[in-house]
């Protein structure tokens, strides 16, 4: 299933979500140096390569 690439879990929740995730590194001054867009049912780790 196409969809199923986007089903993500968040386990604080212990909910799942579809949509995509958004992961972004900063300066200690909150200054966006980077970001990530990621399929929800991909790893936070995954998102760092």
């Amino acid at each position: 299933m196409q969809g199923e690439a986007y089903r993500g879990y968040k386990a604080s929740m212990s909910r799942y979500f579809y949509g995509i995730k958004v992961q972004l590194v900063t300066t200690s001054s909150d200054i966006p140096v980077e970001f990530s867009i990621v399929a929800g049912s991909q790893a936070d780790v995954k998102g760092l390569d």
